[in-house]
């Protein structure tokens, strides 16, 4: 979710930072903790993905090609939230990937 203020794409941006950072850090120590906290954020994207799929009763794919060139700011600003879930939802299920990977190399 956008802080107070912030853009969507900086929110984006912010939690796409997050990422890196969680997946950079030393998996042995913290591997657990980072574990909970991606698997929350992905809960939590999953939930909005999945909110918009069930309101507009379609994939965001296909959602962007009805509203091109006919969008109401409204719907706009719908389809850049339904983005940035789905964005960050990949993002996380990366960093996901990432962790057990190191954590995995890291019992070896």
């Amino acid at each position: 979710m956008p802080w107070h203020g912030e853009s969507s794409r900086d929110s984006c941006e912010r939690q796409r930072i997050s990422v890196v950072q969680c997946t950079g850090q030393n998996m042995s120590a913290h591997g657990g903790k980072y574990l909970e906290q991606i698997e929350r954020k992905i809960a939590t994207y999953r939930a909005q993905v999945e909110g918009f799929e069930k309101q507009y009763h379609h994939s965001l794919e296909t959602h962007s090609g009805l509203l091109v060139g006919r969008a109401s700011m409204a719907e706009e600003e719908d389809w850049m939230e339904w983005k940035g879930a789905v964005v960050m939802l990949e993002a996380w299920r990366r960093a996901l990937q990432e962790v057990l990977k190191n954590v995995g190399a890291a019992g070896h």
